[in-house]
């Protein structure tokens, strides 16, 4: 088979076989941005002791593989550990500390390990959507562990 010439790929249209192709692949980056969207961004915890009450989507939540991370101390952050992935759950939830009718949150993303997905899939098991979560560590801390609860409200 012939190399085509830069001339004749440019003017040469692209077949129905890649066309085909490229249709399903932005099909599925598509899909794929619209299940992890949501219009509320990322929650995070902050502080040591910080408390939210957090309502999880009844079938809110997505398992994922994503680069495993570590804490660089020098500087604050997070960096990527090359070729290394960890499992992470995206819990889809509205955050209700300062609820207000008038006012209804955005959705956010809760992005937790399997030790807190586990907790969170317990209480929903047991049919508890709304839950208390404590924050357990300072800021930066790689030892932080959040306390989970079911809500009293």
């Amino acid at each position: 088979m012939g190399q085509k010439s830069i001339e004749e790929i440019r003017k040469s249209k692209i077949d129905e076989q890649a066309l085909t192709r490229i249709a399903e692949e932005r099909k599925e980056i598509e899909d794929a941005k619209k299940s992890s969207q949501t219009s509320g961004g990322f929650l995070a915890f902050k502080s040591d002791k910080e408390k939210k009450v957090l309502l999880f989507l009844e079938n809110g939540w997505e398992k994922k593989d994503v680069p495993a991370t570590e804490y660089d101390p020098t500087t604050k952050s997070y960096k990527e550990i090359p070729g290394k992935t960890v499992v992470k759950y995206n819990f889809t939830v509205y955050d209700l500390t300062t609820y207000d009718p008038a006012n209804p949150p955005k959705a956010q993303i809760w992005q937790r390990g399997r030790k807190d997905a586990e907790q969170v899939l317990y209480f929903m098991g047991e049919g508890v959507r709304e839950m208390v979560v404590m924050r357990n560590g300072a800021a930066g801390s790689k030892d932080t562990t959040y306390t989970i609860y079911p809500s009293n409200r």
